[in-house]
């Protein structure tokens, strides 16, 4: 008799070897072990954890609110002033042309006599100290790089505050450079959107201080070049921030909406900031203030955490009901206790 190949046929699972109502898993090997009762999940609906939720977001909502609230009215005299800085400045720029040109030719005047009384390689290394020690001495807020806020920073971070908790340290960091950021595109902003009115006054004390230095340049005697030359630095420096403000009147607008953009962006991402710190520490207040309740009532947090739920028979789920006890009188055990001694 001819074996069928064992290719032809489909090997089959114990599950599959039965009828589709008769599916059971393999039997085992010997006696099956009672599945061990898990203790009962926390209560979910607990009125201290859900009290103490709602006013940790009741607290947040109220801080972020806050903080807009405070910030409301300065965003929005800037933004009032927009317009009247762009309707102006071409005016004003054009009004202070023949005084810029005149100012920018005393610079040069300047810098082409201090040439001739300085070497190069002098020149060089005090140019090389100037910007090294101006760099130095940079305020907090122009020392960070506050071109491109990370909005996706804040908006990635957790909600649970015990994973904040791992990160409050990095995160307080970048609250604090945000904040300085904040600052550095507000004195940005409000230095380019008053330039119109402003900008005759500064060209003017610009060429003040251009005429007194060539006057000291040009002295015959008793004129410190060196000391000169580094004045002079520190002119042409201004000179180069005012020149980079007063750009033409289509790359001025341009400038001043992307700088209005910047201290709105800035605030989002302070304000989300400062919101997830006040989060965290406002999440450590309640715990603690929780964690003294329960001490100040620990007899009954022990015996509502101990309770025992009776089943529909009476006694603990999935237990069987237990043997009654036989009552014996007082003052008897099986051991014969203190009567059987004595009569002993």
């Amino acid at each position: 008799m001819a074996q069928a190949d064992p290719h032809d046929q489909q090997q089959q699972s114990p599950y599959q070897q039965q009828g589709p109502h008769q599916q059971q898993g393999p039997q085992q090997q010997g006696p099956q072990q009672e599945t061990p009762q898990t203790k009962p999940p926390a209560d979910r609906n607990d009125p201290n954890d859900k009290n103490a939720q709602y006013q940790l977001d009741t607290a947040v909502a109220k801080k972020q609110s806050d903080l807009y609230e405070q910030d409301k009215g300065v965003v929005e005299q800037r933004y009032k002033a927009l317009k009247a800085a762009q309707d102006g400045y071409a005016a004003a720029r054009k009004e202070q042309a023949a005084a810029w040109e005149e100012l920018v030719r005393k610079r040069d005047r300047i810098k082409a006599a201090l040439d001739c009384k300085l070497g190069e390689s002098r020149r060089t290394e005090l140019e090389h100290c100037w910007s090294k020690n101006t760099s130095d001495t940079l305020p907090p807020e122009q020392q960070e790089k506050c071109d491109t806020p990370d909005t996706a920073y804040c908006a990635g971070l957790p909600r649970d505050v015990e994973q904040l908790g791992q990160r409050i340290g990095e995160i307080t960091d970048r609250a604090a450079a945000a904040k300085r950021c904040v600052t550095f595109a507000d004195a940005t902003y409000d230095r380019l959107v008053k330039l119109p009115a402003e900008l005759a006054g500064a060209i003017k004390k610009l060429t003040g201080r251009a005429v007194e230095l060539e006057q000291a340049v040009c002295a015959q005697s008793g004129s410190d070049d060196e000391r000169n030359y580094v004045l002079y630095l520190q002119l042409s420096d201004d000179i180069d921030q005012l020149d980079a403000d007063r750009a033409e009147p289509t790359a001025y607008g341009l400038k001043l909406r992307y700088w209005f953009a910047k201290l709105i962006d800035w605030r989002e991402v302070s304000f989300c900031l400062q919101t997830t710190i006040f989060r965290y520490e406002t999440w450590q207040r309640l715990r603690t203030e929780a964690l003294k309740a329960r001490r100040d009532n620990l007899v009954a947090v022990v015996l509502e955490e101990c309770r025992h739920e009776p089943d529909d028979t009476g006694g603990d789920p999935g237990q069987s009901p237990p043997e009654p006890t036989p009552q014996q009188p007082c003052g008897s055990s099986t051991g014969g206790g203190y009567r059987a001694s004595n009569q002993a």
